[in-house]
């Protein structure tokens, strides 16, 4: 496993936003091996099918996976519990049962799912998110399009390059949104 002496931070998704901080900075990162990696991607395309199949099979699917479950609705988020995937954790939330196009929201810690490895494997290429000047924990956003769901990874842009958050929902929602930040200077979409 590659290790890294970059600071590494935490994220935490809380009430429908993202929040960071900085973790102890002599803590290294370590890197998933690649078969986690692989995996992780794997998880996430899957999952992103099963978004765009609607959000019962949505939650049936994320249930199968999940193997701590602490099912929770806070502000009508529903978060489903952890999953791990080798060493990476992964922690989800769905958006509004009431919402007619769900989204899902998925937050990783453990070991590093690095950016230029789902870069590479992902073909991403447009930055559609970059954090805000004065963010403690900035980050910078990917998204790529499959099978009716507009996925976008965020990685920690202060050095890890690890992947932090994943947010999926219909390529419509991300394109209108993309088309008005083309008119206007704002921040595209955040985590949530």
């Amino acid at each position: 496993m590659k290790t890294s002496k970059l600071v590494p931070f935490a994220c935490a998704l809380a009430i429908g936003s993202l929040t960071c901080a900085v973790v102890n900075a002599a803590t290294p990162v370590v890197q998933a091996p690649e078969a986690s990696q692989q995996a992780v991607l794997a998880l996430i395309n899957n999952l992103a099918q099963s978004r765009a199949a609607g959000r019962g099979l949505l939650e049936a699917d994320l249930r199968a996976k999940t193997q701590i479950r602490n099912e929770a609705v806070v502000d009508g988020r529903t978060f489903m519990g952890d999953t791990s995937v080798g060493p990476v954790k992964v922690s989800s939330s769905i958006g509004p049962a009431g919402a007619e196009d769900t989204d899902l929201v998925m937050r990783f810690s453990g070991a590093c799912v690095h950016r230029e490895f789902v870069r590479e494997h992902l073909q991403l290429k447009d930055v559609v998110w970059t954090s805000p000047p004065d963010d403690p924990a900035p980050t910078i956003g990917y998204a790529y399009f499959t099978g009716g769901s507009a996925v976008t990874l965020f990685f920690d842009a202060t050095g890890t390059r690890c992947l932090t958050a994943v947010r999926m929902e219909p390529e419509a929602v991300l394109r209108q949104q993309l088309q008005r930040s083309r008119s206007t200077p704002a921040h595209p979409q955040s985590p949530g």
